[in-house]
């Protein structure tokens, strides 16, 4: 899950990281990417209107509009 790995992230490294979180199903990765935000981390979104399966952006995107969003060419 990369849930874990995120929130590992935010808890070991705080806002030393930058991290992205593309196209996917489901809202693995929506509530680790939102810590890392919260602890100063960089954090990116791909768009989910270009996303191939844009659940996962839109689910990050839900929790916290604050991320950096781009297309996979931007980030």
């Amino acid at each position: 899950s990369i849930d874990v790995t995120f929130m590992s992230a935010a808890e070991e490294l705080g806002g030393r990281v930058i991290a992205a979180l593309f196209t996917g199903a489901g809202e693995d990765g929506a509530a680790g990417l939102d810590a890392l935000k919260k602890e100063g981390a960089f954090t990116f979104v791909q768009n989910p209107e270009t996303a191939e399966a844009p659940f996962m952006p839109l689910a990050a995107l839900k929790r916290n509009p604050d991320h950096y969003i781009g297309d996979l060419t931007e980030i």
